[in-house]
This record gives structure tokens, C-alpha cells and sequence, in this order.
């Protein structure tokens, strides 16, 4: 039995061995297995979780522009309708397109002004003032003669920028021309005091300080005369 005993030994260890290497593979190939589940579920999870907030984003970007594409085309509806709407029989129509367009943008414009912006004004393609938000009860009258950039923008239909002296202030002004679809209705154009210009002139180049003259005749040939008094002579020239 001793001999026996230890003829089988040998055996006993290798199958031994064998167990164990087979016992290791299993255990390595099964946690390969549940390690390639587990990664294979998060990345799918992951998916999901991306694809959701994608399509969140989508509709929530889509929401979005189409809010801002709805609010825009009733502006543009809006001051067609007011367009559309002239005579005096349509007098009635044309003013409540008229303040249609002042509440709408009555909010922007507050804004704007937080930044400089001293007018928003609206014209027909005829250069008729339509609606200034800086004067709403200011309208009718003809642009073209006193306002070259508003002809400029409403006969040539493309933006026109420059200072200019108007009826009622004087500014750089930003104007364009406004279209609903092919139709040219007329045009729009906001206006930057020199102050704010100065204010951003100081803020690159704080050394210097900064003036802006007019000649008088020329603003005496365009501004109202109630409104000159907000200009001074200049101390090297009165002219």
C-alpha cells in the first residue's frame, strides 16, 4: 500500500494542478464574460442617456428658434399689416398695426436703450415714418429728404451705417432694409448716441478724452428747433 500510494502521487498532484489551472481559466474566462456584459450594459445605458439629453437638446433648440422665428415673422406681419394699410379709411387698421409693433418691441427697445441705443424707428418703403419708438406719437411724415440713409436703404435695399443728423436727434445710425418674403415693406434703423461711442473709446483708451462738433448750418438745415438746445457751442468755434 505505501509503494501504491506513492505511484499514485504523482498523478493525484498533476491532475491537481490541472484542476486548479482549469478552475482559473473558467473563473477568468467568466469574469472576462461578466466584466464585457457589464462594460457592453453601461456603454449602452450611456447611449441612452446621451441620446436622451440629444433629443432634449434638439427639441429644446427647435423650440426655441421657432419662438424666436414666430415672434419675428408677427413683428414683420405686424408692420406689413400697417404697411399694407395705407389711406384714411385705413387709418384705424394702420394704427392698431401700429401698436401692435410698439408692445412687441417696447420691451427690446427698454433694453437697448441700457446699451445706447437712443432710437428704433420703422419707415415704409416710400420713407414714410411708420412708428419711432423714441417719439410713438411722431409719424407720417416724409424721411427721404432729411434722412439720405433711410433713401439710401429703402431705393438700393441694403444696410446703410454712417452718422447723420435727423429731425429729431443725430447718431450713428444702423439701417436695413425690411422684407416679408420677395415683398419690400420699407425699413428699420436704430441709432448710437456719441456718448455711448465716447464711453467705449474711453473704455479702450482711457488716456485720451474725446469730443465730437457739428457744423451749425447743418444742423440747423435737418434738427427740429425745439431740439437744437441740446447742443452747445463749441469753444473753438461757434460755427
Amino acid at each position: 500500500m505505501p509503494v501504491l500510494r506513492n505511484k499514485l502521487s504523482p498523478l493525484a498532484s498533476q491532475w491537481h494542478s490541472w484542476s486548479v489551472a482549469w478552475l482559473l481559466a473558467v473563473f477568468v474566462v467568466a469574469w472576462g464574460l461578466a466584466a464585457a456584459f457589464l462594460y457592453a450594459n453601461w456603454k449602452e445605458k450611456e447611449r441612452q442617456h446621451f441620446a436622451k439629453d440629444s433629443a432634449v437638446l434638439e427639441t429644446t433648440y427647435r423650440a426655441s428658434v421657432e419662438m424666436y422665428r414666430l415672434a419675428t415673422e408677427t413683428l414683420i406681419e405686424a408692420f406689413a399689416l400697417g404697411v399694407h394699410s395705407q389711406g384714411d379709411e385705413n387709418k384705424k387698421v394702420r394704427d392698431k398695426a401700429r401698436g401692435t409693433l410698439y408692445r412687441l418691441l417696447s420691451p427690446a427697445y427698454q433694453h437697448f436703450k441700457t446699451r445706447g441705443v437712443s432710437m428704433l424707428h420703422f419707415h415704409t418703403a416710400e420713407g414714410i415714418s411708420f412708428l419711432r419708438f423714441h417719439a410713438p406719437e411722431r409719424f407720417g411724415d416724409a424721411q427721404f429728404d432729411v434722412r439720405p440713409s433711410v433713401r439710401m436703404a429703402n431705393t438700393e435695399k441694403r444696410p446703410i451705417t454712417g452718422f447723420e443728423i435727423g429731425p429729431l436727434s443725430s447718431g450713428f445710425r444702423y439701417v436695413f432694409p425690411v422684407f416679408h418674403g420677395e415683398e419690400h415693406l420699407g425699413s428699420t434703423d436704430t441709432s448710437i448716441t456719441f456718448k455711448a461711442i465716447r464711453q467705449a473709446m474711453a473704455t479702450i483708451d482711457p488716456s485720451h478724452e474725446y469730443a465730437f462738433m457739428l457744423r451749425r448750418d447743418a444742423l440747423n438745415k435737418v434738427m427740429l428747433k425745439d431740439k437744437r438746445g441740446l447742443y452747445q457751442s463749441a469753444p473753438i468755434n461757434e460755427d
